[in-house]
């Protein structure tokens, strides 16, 4: 759920690795947001971080960034990290968002088509991995 800016709400999320499955909610409070997760090793856990609302990771809202590609700036967003939230820095530089993380830098450019509509995203993953989407 997001606001009329876009800012993040609440959510919940899923994270698939090949070590496991990782699980969250998130929600806006007074102060910032809060967040009750289920890490690979089923340990649960609580957090929360005091801020401003903000936007989604590209994480946490994928069908978002298409709409924002266009726009180009640096601001903060709401990522989690096993199970723990953490603002970061955001980069738009004409249809590229990046995000640096502390193990790796994680890049997605935007593709539209003549009359403007999406038509796909790569993105470079950990150890360099391409991977690209194509809307069905």
């Amino acid at each position: 759920m997001l606001d009329a800016d876009f800012r993040l709400r609440s959510c919940e999320y899923t994270i698939d690795t090949f070590a496991g499955t990782e699980r969250g909610a998130i929600t806006r409070s007074a102060n910032g947001y809060e967040i009750e997760a289920r890490g690979l090793d089923s340990r649960e856990s609580r957090d929360a971080v005091k801020t401003e609302p903000v936007l989604p990771s590209e994480r946490l809202s994928i069908t978002l960034w298409p709409l924002l590609a266009k726009r180009n700036g640096v601001a903060p967003i709401l990522d989690v990290d096993e199970g723990t939230l953490v603002l970061r820095e955001m980069k738009l530089d004409d249809g590229q968002l990046s995000v640096r993380r502390p193990t790796h830098l994680t890049e997605q450019r935007y593709c539209f088509g003549a009359d403007g509509k999406f038509v796909g995203m790569q993105e470079t993953m950990p150890l360099l991995w391409l991977r690209e989407i194509v809307p069905a």
